[in-house]
């Protein structure tokens, strides 16, 4: 059973830190799956527009590594 990207960022958003390692990857293989159920939205609002910084250290840029294979 394929994991949904909407899913796998909901899995990511509940580790700390927040681990976005799987979802680099399959911003590689299938860019297209960002777009369905506002998921890319949500990654970047939820992330990058994040005051938190306990969330994870490298959180930004793993984001950033998402959105440029996208």
């Amino acid at each position: 059973m394929k994991l949904s990207v909407k899913w796998q960022l909901d899995a990511a958003l509940l580790s700390r830190p927040v681990d976005l390692t799987a979802l680099v990857s399959l911003s590689r293989l299938e860019p297209d799956k960002f777009l369905e159920d506002n998921t890319l939205y949500r990654l970047v609002s939820v992330l990058l527009n994040e005051k938190n910084d306990k969330k994870s250290d490298k959180v930004g840029g793993l984001t950033l590594w998402v959105c440029c294979n996208l």
